[in-house]
């Protein structure tokens, strides 16, 4: 199959996976989030604090990972990869453990468990977001554009399923602690939360563009 060709279906495919995430993650989310709603609200949860903190995740983060899902199906097929087949079909994988966990975190709405609880699914979110991530930045590619895909694809994953659950975690543990106050949680908007966590995956995507892109010192000796 011709590049362009074979790029043009990445890019449709890459469309249609996208959808197909979303309506996946929506399936299984809400058969979670159902189990979640059969347990007591938790005494220590109350006011519109916490409402407030889950409209940031239940409007952005899980949908970030579906597009996420998207872009990486258009950085895998973008060229042919018959040797990295089981990593791709393993990072898939994650990816789709992931969409309806985040889901049913994030439209919970942390109404349902106590703090700790709730502190332990963003952890198991960010262990989960960072294996993804971490298996992402180890696929390889001679494109610039493939490497632009891995690099966008890297941001949304990072962003929304470490950074954004990783804050969350911090201030839920500190909350249960009683390190800080509900009152004191008001502080922490979910814009500037949104804003901390996109610096750091903008970060760790460039970061990792720059190092796909620098020559090995093996390749640099074959150039001189």
């Amino acid at each position: 199959m011709k590049p362009l060709v074979r790029r043009t279906f990445a890019v449709i495919g890459g469309l249609f996976f996208a959808a197909a995430a979303v309506h996946y993650a929506t399936l299984l989310g809400r058969g979670l989030l159902s189990i979640m709603s059969t347990a007591p609200r938790a005494p220590e949860v109350s006011g519109p604090v916490w409402r407030k903190f889950s409209d940031a995740y239940g409007h952005s983060s899980w949908a970030g990972l579906a597009l996420a899902a998207g872009v990486s199906f258009v950085f895998l097929t973008w060229d042919r990869r018959p040797n990295e087949r089981r990593r791709a079909f393993a990072y898939m994988a994650f990816l789709a453990v992931l969409l309806p966990m985040s889901l049913a975190n994030y439209w919970s709405g942390d109404f349902f468990v106590p703090r700790w609880q709730q502190a332990l699914i963003d952890v198991v979110l960010v262990v989960l977001g960072s294996t993804a991530a971490i298996m992402l930045s180890r696929f390889r590619s001679a494109d610039v554009g493939a490497r632009v895909l891995k690099a966008v694809g890297l941001f949304l994953l990072v962003m929304e399923s470490v950074a954004v659950p990783g804050i969350y975690a911090i201030l839920w543990i500190l909350n249960w602690q009683k390190a800080i106050s509900s009152a004191h949680s008001r502080d922490f908007g979910p814009g500037w939360i949104s804003a901390v966590a996109a610096l750091g995956a903008l970060v760790v995507s460039v970061l990792t563009y720059r190092r796909a892109n620098t020559p090995s010192p093996a390749s640099s000796k074959l150039i001189t």
